[in-house]
């Protein structure tokens, strides 16, 4: 990476930052909105984050432990250079799925696909909540869950694209690119997400979870 500091989130986009926990760790899955519409104002942003942790729960409770809960979205919406929009909505969504979780920092990982080829940085979700009855061989997947996963995964990125508010019009999910040829995007691209798939081993996330 670059020296810092990181050029800061440009206009018209919002940092999304959904925290939970497993057990009593803490996680967290970040992405970017670029978001359209005109007089945006901060009720629409704590509408828009009220709905996107009404489809967390509608795509992926069923997908994670009862040991793991969706508790927060945190929005930050920049309409222009200098200002900010945030609203932290405070939510209770939590997994269905029965059987052990014997490791905290165990998690599916989901890939999140762009329409561009680049080195290096590519989003990506840890989830937490991977139960012992979805596993096979103490460390793959089973077929079925990352199918089912996979889908909720899709889902989910239609409906956040679908969301509207009185005064934002559009949405779109996806990242933001802060790096190209070693040296800090000004302002960072945001990239759409086109697609999702679903590692068939497990993956760690020590460095994503907190006492």
């Amino acid at each position: 990476m670059p020296p810092p500091p990181r050029p800061p989130i440009p206009p018209t986009i919002a940092k999304v930052v959904l925290g939970g926990t497993v057990y009593t760790h803490a996680w967290r899955n970040i992405f970017y909105l670029a978001i359209g519409g005109s007089g945006i104002a901060q009720s629409d942003i704590t509408s828009l984050a009220g709905s996107i942790g009404t489809d967390w729960g509608t795509r992926f409770i069923s997908q994670v432990s009862v040991d793991t809960a969706l508790t927060s979205v945190d929005v930050t919406y920049v309409p222009s250079v200098g200002t900010e929009l945030r609203t932290i909505s405070t939510v209770s969504k939590i997994g269905t799925v029965t059987g052990t979780v014997q490791d905290a920092s165990a998690s599916y990982l989901l890939n999140w696909n762009v329409n561009k080829y680049y080195r290096g940085g590519h989003p990506r979700w840890y989830m937490p909540g991977v139960a012992s009855s979805v596993m096979t061989n103490g460390s793959i997947v089973s077929s079925a869950a990352r199918t089912a996963l996979g889908t909720a995964a899709t889902n989910y990125l239609n409906d956040i694209n679908a969301l509207t508010t009185t005064n934002i019009t559009s949405v779109v999910m996806g990242t933001l690119s802060w790096v190209h040829n070693k040296a800090w995007r000004t302002p960072p691209v945001h990239f759409p997400f086109v697609s999702v798939s679903v590692a068939g081993t497990l993956a760690q996330q020590r460095r994503r979870i907190h006492s």
